[in-house]
């Protein structure tokens, strides 16, 4: 891991990163420069001040040399949809590339993930249903990043820390076991250990087998991929293929087009219509990425989405007809109890419930723009991320109406109302339904 060029250490002041930063120094030597870098996400006030000052503190007795990046993850996460876990590592890892390539003689980013870590990711990618991959756990070596630590165990790094006399800070957040990975770490791991004595180290020598058992089907999917991709995959020659070397061909296929990476359940899909023999068929996948099979032919390509459909409409009580034909009905909730069931608004329509004091205000329908995101569910969503992750088709996409009011979006057909405007079940709410043009 050490061999090649200088290491820059992702210190955070945790008592994983010390230790490492302690041992990378007595084991490098003169000869292999050594670096930090520090991320404060501004997500713990104080607190997290506390530990880019202690990094300060540590890396000016060591002599060495300190990158910090302050950045308001809460921010970024509201702004992109995502998790504040999910934010955080991103930014993280951005930053640390950034200092390998701003300074060339520094080759590596190693980081204090342990046995424990992969003790705990492991089981949370278990529990939701991950294949041979998540099972695997954290490579020790990834591309430029190194784990140094990844089988050591959280109390030997105690341990070493208390020989040593190493002094380190503890994030709060670490004991709130409201998060899966916490209670995992705190009640789980604990059970475990106590059944089967290291469970940290089983789980380590387990995904140390399944990762040997991945890099050969990963290595025989590259092959067959080699030789059978040209723009397109010969859907005669994919059903010959084993399970699970055609989902990796599959995967490889589309990353032919887009970086993001193909989850499983999107995978499934492509290969179990393959399997039905059923040509022609397409699918919809994230990041805009369609999946069409025709006369044999397996492609891949990005979707191109219309850029004239884009419209306003001020809605009122009663029928609006936007221009694509569908209707926005607006009723009260009163009224629209007394709307037989025998007609298309209840049949063929999807419908939210809405306080009446956010229809008075006045509210409009329009069409999709760029970067559209708005919060339900106590979480804060981008509409195309939804909208891809639902599979819904790109000429649906183009025609459904995005219902606003002057704070912003109100609310999506087939996702949730806006946090605070939802309806109470009271007699002043209001019922929107949206009626497909087809069937109105």
């Amino acid at each position: 891991m050490l061999e090649g060029g200088g290491i820059v250490v992702a210190l955070s002041g945790g008592a994983d990163s010390r230790a490492l930063l302690h041992a990378l120094i007595k084991i490098c030597g003169e000869g292999t420069p050594v670096m930090c870098a520090h991320v404060n996400h501004m997500l713990r006030g104080a607190e997290a001040d506390r530990d880019e000052e202690f990094c300060r503190s540590i890396c000016n007795a060591e002599g060495i040399p300190l990158r910090v990046l302050r950045v308001d993850v809460a921010q970024i996460a509201r702004r992109e949809g995502k998790g504040f876990e999910e934010a955080a590592r991103d930014v993280r890892y951005a930053f640390f590339h950034r200092i390998l390539e701003e300074n060339a003689e520094f080759k590596k980013i190693a980081t204090a993930h342990t046995a424990s870590d992969n003790g705990e990711t492991v089981l949370f990618n278990l529990m939701r249903g991950g294949g041979i991959k998540g099972l695997c756990g954290i490579p020790p070596v990834r591309d430029r990043i190194i784990r140094p630590l990844i089988y050591v165990t959280r109390e030997e790094i105690l341990d070493y820390c208390r020989e040593n006399s190493l002094e380190y800070v503890t994030d709060s957040t670490n004991a709130d076991t409201a998060y899966s990975r916490n209670y995992i770490r705190a009640e789980i791991m604990p059970r475990l250990d106590k059944l089967y004595g290291n469970a940290a180290d089983a789980i380590s020598r387990a995904s140390r087998n399944l990762r040997r058992d991945s890099d050969y089907l990963e290595t025989e999917a590259e092959r067959v991929f080699g030789q059978l991709y040209a723009g397109h995959l010969p859907t005669r020659e994919l059903r010959a293929l084993h399970p699970a070397v055609l989902a990796r061909v599959v995967a490889l296929a589309y990353g032919k087009i887009t970086e993001k990476k193909a989850e499983s359940v999107h995978l499934d899909g492509v290969c179990n219509m393959l399997y039905k023999k059923e040509e022609p068929f397409s699918l919809y996948l994230p990041d805009d990425v369609v999946c069409r099979c025709e006369r044999g032919k397996l492609f891949f390509e990005k979707a191109e989405e219309k850029a004239d459909t884009a419209y306003r409409t001020e809605l009122s009580v009663g029928e609006n007809i936007l221009p694509s034909g569908a209707i926005l009905l607006v009723l009260p909730a009163e009224e629209a109890k007394n709307i037989q069931k025998s007609q298309n608004v209840y049949n063929l329509s999807i419908f939210a419930r809405v306080s009446g004091d956010t229809i008075e205000k006045g509210i409009f329908a329009r069409s999709r723009e760029n970067g559209d995101s708005y919060r339900f569910g106590n979480m804060t969503r981008k509409l195309k991320k939804l909208l891809c992750d639902r599979g819904i088709p790109l000429w649906e996409r183009e025609v459904l109406p995005v219902v606003c009011d002057k704070e912003g979006i109100l609310w999506v057909p087939g996702f949730g109302v806006r946090d605070g405007a939802a309806g109470k079940d009271s007699e002043k709410d209001y019922i929107i339904y949206y009626i497909k043009a087809q069937t109105a």
